[in-house]
Formats: structure tokens, sequence, C-alpha cells
């Protein structure tokens, strides 16, 4: 593609328009390697809307939550992530890529719209202007892939903004359940010894958790 077209360019920079997914935020840094001056603005990752509502099914923390498990949490389907997945995206695309492309496209939406219903339902009003966030043009010139919330605040591409209105973006601390591993992991337990010792009646873990 010789010049990036403007009417993309507008939708990509557009608060206002989501672009869901995720990871988004590694797409949104690929644009600017390949294309220069284009900071994407509106980035929001499923992972964080399905933590807003449906943290007794989510592990707390600040990973995403792979495509595949909210696809088959939250619609019941499988997504088929097979070796096209790493083949070459960079000439014409074949039959398979497109399916593979389109399958994702549509598979975020039916989540998305599942995760909205799911919050209507148990009464959780959605902050999406506070778990989204823009790619920071100033960062990113310093060598610094840096994410900005609606609020202004500095996250690392990685860290998940908070829902609510005061001093979203900041980074959680670890997750209870990750401090007992690390202290059993000090004491010289195995992985399996780990995975036992975290699942007593004291400190289940829940079955269902889908990541």
């Amino acid at each position: 593609m010789k010049e990036f077209p403007s009417k993309l360019r507008e939708i990509i920079q557009d608060p206002k328009t989501y672009k869901l997914g995720v990871n988004v935020s590694g797409d949104a840094q690929k644009l600017v390697r390949d294309y220069g001056d284009i900071y994407m603005k509106g980035i929001l990752d499923l992972s964080y809307i399905a933590r807003a509502v449906d943290a007794a099914n989510c592990r707390p923390g600040n990973t995403k939550i792979a495509l595949a498990k909210l696809c088959l949490a939250y619609t019941g389907c499988e997504l088929d992530k097979g070796p096209v997945r790493q083949s070459n995206w960079s000439k014409r695309l074949s039959q398979a890529q497109m399916d593979y492309a389109a399958n994702d496209v549509y598979s975020t939406m039916v989540i998305y719209n599942t995760l909205l219903s799911l919050g209507r339902e148990r009464g959780i009003d959605l902050n999406l202007a506070g778990l989204s966030s823009d790619l920071s043009p100033e960062l990113y010139r310093k060598g610094k892939p840096v994410l900005q919330t609606s609020t202004g605040a500095n996250v690392n591409s990685n860290a998940t903004p908070t829902s609510g209105g005061g001093g979203g973006g900041s980074c959680k601390p670890l997750a209870p359940s990750k401090m007992r591993a690390f202290s059993f992991f000090r004491e010289g337990k195995s992985v399996l010894e780990i995975g036992q010792a975290m699942r007593t009646a004291e400190n289940p873990l829940l079955p269902n958790t889908i990541r």
C-alpha cells in the first residue's frame, strides 16, 4: 500500500470509535512501525471488559485473556487458531487467511455484545471510555510504547486501565493467588506441588476460571 487511506486513518485516530480485540495495543504499535505517524485512539481490550462484568470467572491481574478463551467462555464456540496464524500476511491473502480474519472480527463483536448484555443484566454501569486508551505519540517517539487513558494517565501497554473515573491507568497490585504461588515457590515446591497446594479447601481455585 503506497499511501495510507485517509478515511481509515480518520477512523483509527477517532477515540469514540473503539478498536476492539485482544492486545490491540500491539497492532497499534505495528501501524506506527509500518506507516509512520498513525497513532491509534480508542483502544478497547476485551480482557478489560470481561474482568469488569465477570470478575468471578476471570483471575485478577494485568495479563490479556486470549481471544480463543473468551470465545469459548462467552459463546460456547471454539475459535480455530491453526497454522494460518503464522503464515505470510504481507502478500495477497489466501481464502484461508481471509476466513481467519473474518472469524476473528465476527467473534470479537459477538463477545463484545455478550459482555455488554451480561453487564446490563448484572446492573454494572460500564465506563467504556475509562477502559479505553490511546497510543501516546510523545512517549512512543522516545522509544516507550506507552498507552494513555481517557484521564490522561500514562500506562504500560500491558497494564489494565481501571473502569472508574479516578486515577485510571495505574497498575494493580499482584493478585493474592499469585502471591500464594510465589510464596510456595520460595519454599522450594515444584510446579506440581504448587498446583496441589493451591487447590486446598482453604484456598480453592475456581474450576471455570477462563484465564
